[in-house]
């Protein structure tokens, strides 16, 4: 029997998530240079295992979702497919988004009020997913061919305010950091690396906001929400872990490009302010003492008849006493 057959009932998901799972595969072998140059050769960070976890994790939970039995047996299998469907994809959007409240935390300079804003964001948008998810399994019940016969799309519904909150607050803050930048200048090396944080929060951003908005309106407004993840579950957890490691990755990268910006153009004249997290690569001894300093002006020897000569003239020109009487 087809694998498709066993674990889908034939249906054509299969084959779009298999596909899905090999761009991630393939994602995973293009950047392992780059994990080569900016995770392992490279001083340990907490960053690395936001890394590991984004990377590998999403490559376990694609396998996981694409060869559990999904056939037609009971409604219970149904509803465990659901179960882990939904317990996965909350986790790869939830590192997603504190990575990137993390990193807006980094723009504001690790602003006390940023800090306590974002708390109160995180406990509002939480509370949020976690009723409207317990209000949406209360009510989920499938037939046993898999076909839904009970739901309560207002948690759906309540889960996605939530979701789109939090992710919606670190947009519009990313985004007046960005602008900022643009506007300012990027000719320092903490303007370059808030530069590439402030842009890739913009990308996560919109990614999220995108897919979660319109597959909810699309999903009460047509119904056909169950169909639609079936097909573009996969792309999405694939997508989300993708936005994760490569974001740490790029803000590897940013460090590393910085800190060989700053040291190429040190000079007397030249002073840049250089964020905590890109001087930790740095010793702490590069000051300006290190910076070479300009030599002093030296008058070369003069010659004794040059010297017989000045003092000869000095004397003949002097006014004597007599003439200024």
């Amino acid at each position: 029997m087809r694998p498709e057959v066993y674990f889908w009932g034939g249906g054509s998901a299969f084959q779009i998530s298999v596909c899905a799972a090999a761009i991630y595969v393939w994602d995973l072998a293009v950047t392992f240079q780059d994990e080569r140059r900016l995770i392992w050769k490279t001083r340990f960070a907490k960053a690395n295992l936001l890394y590991f976890w984004g990377r590998y994790y999403g490559l376990a939970g694609l396998f996981i979702y694409i060869f559990f039995p999904q056939g037609l047996e009971s409604s219970t299998v149904c509803l465990k497919r659901q179960g882990i469907r939904y317990a996965l994809i909350q986790l790869a959007m939830s590192t997603t988004q504190l990575w990137t409240l993390k990193q807006t935390f980094f723009l504001y300079d690790r602003s006390r009020r940023v800090l306590v804003f974002m708390f109160f964001t995180v406990a509002i948008s939480a509370a949020f997913q976690s009723y409207g998810m317990t209000l949406y399994f209360r009510h989920l019940a499938y037939s046993k061919d898999c076909q839904r016969v009970g739901d309560r799309p207002v948690g759906i519904i309540v889960w996605t305010v939530g979701t789109v909150s939090m992710q919606a607050v670190v947009f519009a803050t990313s985004l007046f950091k960005f602008i900022k930048g643009l506007r300012n200048g990027i000719n320092t090396p903490a303007a370059y690396v808030n530069y590439i944080v402030a842009r890739d929060n913009l990308v996560a951003s919109l990614f999220i906001l995108t897919v979660y908005t319109s597959a909810t309106i699309i999903r009460s407004k047509f119904g056909v929400g169950e169909n639609i993840w079936n097909f573009a579950w996969a792309w999405v957890f694939a997508f989300l872990n993708m936005a994760t490691y490569r974001t740490v990755l790029n803000y590897r990268e940013a460090q590393l490009t910085s800190v060989e910006f700053s040291t190429s153009t040190a000079s007397p004249k030249s002073s840049f302010t250089i964020p905590a997290s890109v001087t930790s690569t740095v010793s702490e001894d590069d000051d300006e003492s290190d910076m070479p300093e300009t030599p002093a002006t030296l008058s070369p020897p003069m010659d004794p008849r040059d010297q017989s000569m000045m003092k000869h003239c000095s004397t003949s020109t002097r006014p004597n006493s007599d003439d200024e009487h």
